[in-house]
């Protein structure tokens, strides 16, 4: 006969809660497991799959879910056997729930913003930047150019926007290294968390083994991505430049003159297994 979880038990503890700013960010909760038939440290598998069938696995969402419940997720799972109380067939689960931005969960979402400085050869509006200067007559210098104008490509530094996204998995895998190469150094081949394809770059993925019991092993993975959204994306721009100069000249010829090479592979990460959409 499988163990009965009962939710919030009378007579074990009460129910407690924090609020920070407004939202709930912190919620303890009891459960209460009887009719276990295992012994020893097999009892705490069970309880964990007796409570794992009745809805209340790790990174759970409170339940029943309301609008001021629904931001916490379960973060940790006490089981205490009450085995000294006389009741070796029955354990008091400790439920906590943090917010969902503060707790590690899986599929956490974060964004970061800062701005970093770059070279263009494009204005705001992604026009072609050029400058003119009619030389004088009577120009000392070089008597060739004298009264002539003369027009070339121009380059500014500039501060853009640099976005960084990082994510949260807990993922079985034989062999992280694998999931790793399949998703680092690549950009997005489709339209990702509302970002164009090939604006989204990963260029960070860490691995920690977080369950070994597990088969094939649960690792956490902490994946960071970097969105670019200027044309092109993360892609390299090719640009030809004046030897005289050592800027491109006003009349490039697009694809010829310039074009956007492809060097980071593309991966659809709204559908990989490793990340998916969330």
């Amino acid at each position: 006969m499988a163990a009965s979880v009962h939710v919030d038990p009378t007579g074990f503890g009460d129910m407690e809660a924090t609020s920070r700013a407004g939202a709930l960010n912190y919620l303890k909760r009891y459960l209460l497991v009887e009719g276990l038939e295992q012994t020893d440290q097999d009892k705490i598998t069970e309880v964990l799959n007796a409570i794992d069938a009745a809805g209340y696995s790790a990174w759970h969402s409170y339940t029943p879910s309301t609008s001021a419940l629904n931001n916490l997720v379960c973060a940790s799972q006490h089981i205490r056997i009450m085995a000294s109380e006389g009741k070796p067939t029955s354990a008091l689960v400790t439920l906590e729930y943090s917010a969902r931005g503060e707790a590690d969960v899986d599929r956490l979402i974060s964004v970061d913003g800062s701005l970093r400085q770059i070279t263009s050869q494009k204005d705001g509006n992604g026009l072609d930047l050029s400058v003119s200067y009619t030389f004088p007559e009577g120009y000392p210098y070089n008597p060739a150019l004298a009264g002539r104008t003369h027009t070339q490509g121009a380059e500014i530094n500039v501060l853009f926007p640099n976005m960084v996204i990082r994510g949260v998995r807990y993922l079985q895998r034989t062999n992280p290294l694998i999931t790793i190469a399949r998703c680092l150094d690549c950009v997005n081949s489709k339209t990702w968390l509302g970002a164009a394809p090939g604006t989204v770059l990963c260029t960070n993925v860490q691995a920690r083994m977080h369950d070994y019991h597990t088969s094939p092993r649960t690792w956490k993975f902490v994946f960071e991505f970097l969105y670019d959204g200027s044309e092109g994306g993360h892609q390299p721009d090719v640009v030809f430049r004046d030897p005289n100069t050592g800027l491109p000249p006003d009349d490039l010829i697009p694809g010829v003159g310039y074009y956007t090479a492809t060097w980071y592979p593309s991966v659809d990460f709204g559908q990989e297994s490793m990340f998916p959409s969330v």
